[in-house]
């Protein structure tokens, strides 16, 4: 079972505010990489491997995704999520907790709904990604992980404009992507 962390308060992440929403619109960077191969198992990579059919290598979205279409396949809208590296850093305190939010890019780029449209598409490494229309929430997990004031930012009318809690993404070219890589917007 995954531990809860020291929570930030809300004067930290109003203090921290200004530096989040500096995240660059486009030319951003991966800071993370990180797959779920079992319920609250986590395991940091240095590259990743994504395929349409597959997700994230490693990640076991392929297996058990959660939200499937109607007709019972695996919802390509949900293969991926990117999350702002600067806000987890501030709820994470520490960067060996980053993991702890569930997702699986850390990049630093602004990914307001302003900024990335659905169906904006990324290039990242050799891999492109679309930014999909499914929301990405905040949930009890995270609540219990990053507390009330993580919650309750990413779940107001701002956070959800802002996307704070990240953004879902379909992998629409096969590829590799690796820490440190540039993200541009095609």
């Amino acid at each position: 079972m995954m531990e809860s962390i020291e929570h930030a308060t809300v004067d930290e992440l109003s203090d921290k505010m200004d530096w989040l929403l500096e995240s660059p619109k486009d030319g951003g960077v991966v800071r993370g990489i990180v797959v779920r191969p079992d319920t609250d198992e986590r395991k940091e990579l240095k590259q990743a491997r994504l395929s349409p059919e597959g997700g994230v290598e490693g990640d076991r979205w392929a297996s058990t995704a959660q939200r499937k279409l109607k007709d019972g396949r695996l919802n390509p809208d949900v293969q991926v999520t990117l999350t702002n590296a600067r806000l987890i850093e501030v709820l994470a305190k520490d960067r060996a907790n980053w993991s702890l939010s569930g997702d699986q890019l850390y990049v630093d780029m602004d990914l307001s709904m302003e900024n990335l449209q659905p169906g904006q598409r990324l290039a990242i490494g050799t891999t492109v990604l679309e930014i999909s229309e499914v929301p990405h929430r905040g949930c009890s997990k995270y609540t219990s992980r990053f507390g009330k004031a993580a919650f309750d930012l990413v779940d107001s009318a701002r956070g959800r404009e802002l996307r704070f809690r990240g953004v879902y993404a379909q992998i629409v070219t096969e590829g590799t992507l690796a820490l440190g890589d540039q993200i541009r917007k095609i």
